[in-house]
């Protein structure tokens, strides 16, 4: 029988697939949940598997709400202690635990060591399709996949000893041929995220930002780039990409650059939200003037404050509020246990009563000396 979906226009194909993701967060803002946000205990004693199950529980309960199972993830993070857990080890004990249908795109974050509370040797977020996820390889966590119009590529890396510049522009071919194998491109892309081996400096940040930013055209994706203390092997940087095949073309794409907002100090041709059908990314914010200052260096909850805010005057321009917030992923600079209870106080307070996924990643420091949050979104 011939599905009806396939005789749809195609801008109804875009919307239905936006309209059915799911942004599934390692713990919940909610008012009801402990202090941590998470209703689950620590895995404190627990081995790899055993967390693995207790976390792979956790989204197919949240999956089960939407009528879906795990097989309907097509992105994976695994937010991880690379002292408690290695990345390849995760895999392993994931590809162990999750059912055999389930092959999303898996990238690997590491934390600053001791980050996660309660003894986690990690934690997990996903994104969640309506469509039937299709690999785009054999491995049991492809390289990329799509659903739909949706196109997912998982962290890609280079383990060689060429240098930072040289490896990235290596990966970025990578990546674009993955995305070109699923008819995509760099111009269907709506999020754009590098972790890369840096110092937390400016100049860190600099050396490889406009070799990544010559690949695309104005309007470019939403965009998150944090420095981390360790990549797999001899890797230096790691970049992942979320396209939408065809939203441009179909007037279904829009962008948001707020009128007097933070800046980089070079220009680059990303922007701050990007609307596709109804459904908004936001690049991570941060505490930053128009001329890439720092505004209340050090200061974690101000920071975090303005941030949030600076999400939702991304997400006004596009149509949506603090209650349309899906998820949030604030990356911060961690010195102990109190640093994630600020975060958590703070995001709270300044969505009040809408409670949303939030998955908070503990870092030794962030891209600009005295900068010590940012945060991306999903709205819809």
């Amino acid at each position: 029988m011939t599905d009806p979906r396939s005789t749809e226009p195609a801008s109804e194909s875009v919307r239905r697939a936006m309209d059915g993701l799911v942004f599934l967060g390692a713990e919940s803002t909610g008012p009801h949940v402990p202090a941590t946000g998470r209703d689950t205990a620590g895995s404190a004693g627990l081995g790899p598997a055993d967390h693995a199950r207790r976390e792979a529980d956790r989204l197919a309960d949240a999956l089960a709400a939407h009528g879906r199972g795990l097989d309907s993830l097509l992105v994976l993070d695994v937010v991880h202690d690379p002292v408690l857990i290695g990345a390849e080890e995760v895999r392993a004990v994931l590809a162990d635990v999750l059912p055999s249908g389930a092959r999303p795109c898996l990238t690997a974050v590491p934390v600053l060591p001791g980050a996660l509370d309660e003894g986690n040797p990690f934690v997990l977020q996903g994104v969640s399709a309506a469509e039937p996820v299709v690999a785009g390889d054999a491995g049991r966590f492809p390289h990329s996949a799509e659903a739909g119009v949706l196109v997912a590529v998982a962290g890609q890396c280079a383990d060689t000893d060429d240098d930072m510049v040289t490896q990235t522009d290596e990966v970025m071919d990578r990546v674009a041929g993955l995305l070109a194998a699923h008819g995509a491109g760099w111009d269907d892309a709506v999020r754009f995220d590098v972790f890369y081996r840096a110092e937390g400096t400016a100049e860190g940040w600099a050396v490889n930002a406009r070799e990544r930013a010559r690949r695309f055209t104005e309007p470019g994706p939403a965009t998150t780039g944090i420095p981390v203390g360790s990549l797999p092997g001899r890797a230096r940087i790691l970049l992942r990409a979320l396209a939408v095949r065809g939203a441009r073309g179909l007037g279904l794409r829009s962008e948001s650059w707020p009128a007097g907002h933070w800046d980089w100090p070079f220009h680059l041709p990303y922007k701050h939200g990007i609307g596709a059908a109804g459904t908004v990314f936001v690049g991570g914010q941060v505490s930053l003037a128009p001329d890439a200052s720092v505004i209340d260096p050090d200061d974690l909850a101000t920071q975090t404050a303005t941030s949030v805010d600076n999400i939702l005057k991304v997400a006004a321009e596009l149509g949506l509020g603090a209650r349309s917030v899906l998820r949030l992923v604030a990356f911060y600079r961690h010195t102990d246990a109190a640093d994630a209870a600020t975060v958590r106080r703070v995001v709270r307070e300044r969505l009040g009563d809408h409670s949303c996924a939030l998955t908070l990643v503990g870092l030794p420091y962030l891209a600009y000396e005295r900068m010590v949050v940012e945060i991306e979104a999903e709205l819809r």
